[in-house]
């Protein structure tokens, strides 16, 4: 491995193109996986990822570092859904963090609808490692910047992502009435995409308001 990195190194554009291909390769590794870390196969995705996360890791950064946006995009939710169910929270704020900065900074060139809603996913991301890390104000900022950029696109699936972690916020700051107004409004965004894993988590939490 140790020779075979010396040889690409010696190469930089071959180097360059190994590296691109390494990170898409890995991209679609968490997107694959992405349907089994809410499914039957949940044990097996994880364990899967988990054997493969230097990998992983080498491939978000240097995807966030080139700003590689489609590489981004595609591996944002597995990525998310790792570190979350495997409760790696401050790793899941550093780099999902460092993925916001870079979209977000001087370099980043791209622009448009596509970006923005890239920009408001990972946002909304890192607002909930805040969030799980009891880190609630820096969590309500993160979300809500999500959230105005996502209901402009109309967004819904990802709206109703960040409402319900703004809900839960909300909720165990003591905003009962803003509470209850973003989780009505995840469950509605979650119904309207269809997705009704969302929808429960939606409505456990205003469950949890309830009682």
């Amino acid at each position: 491995r140790q020779y075979a990195d010396g040889k690409l190194r010696a190469e930089p554009q071959a180097f360059l193109d190994a590296q691109a291909r390494h990170a898409e390769c890995y991209a679609r590794f968490l997107q694959q996986r992405e349907a089994d870390l809410n499914g039957p196969r949940q044990k097996e995705a994880l364990d899967e990822i988990a054997a493969e996360i230097e990998n992983v890791r080498a491939a978000w950064s240097w995807a966030v570092e080139r700003g590689e946006e489609r590489a981004i995009d595609i591996s944002a939710e597995g990525l998310y859904l790792f570190y979350r169910m495997r409760g790696y929270f401050q790793e899941g704020t550093e780099m999902f963090g460092r993925a916001a900065e870079g979209l977000t900074g001087a370099q980043a060139t791209a622009r448009g609808d596509e970006h923005d809603l890239i920009v408001g996913k990972v946002l909304a991301r890192q607002g909930t490692f805040w969030y799980h890390l009891g880190r609630f104000r820096e969590a309500d900022v993160r979300l809500r910047q999500s959230l105005t950029t996502l209901r402009r696109l109309d967004a819904r699936g990802e709206l109703a992502f960040a409402l319900k972690h703004l809900g839960d916020i909300a909720r165990v700051l003591g905003n009962y009435v803003e509470a209850s107004r973003f989780l009505e409004e995840a469950i509605e965004m979650s119904a309207s995409v269809g997705d009704r894993l969302g929808q429960a988590f939606a409505l456990l939490s205003l469950a949890g308001i309830a009682a």
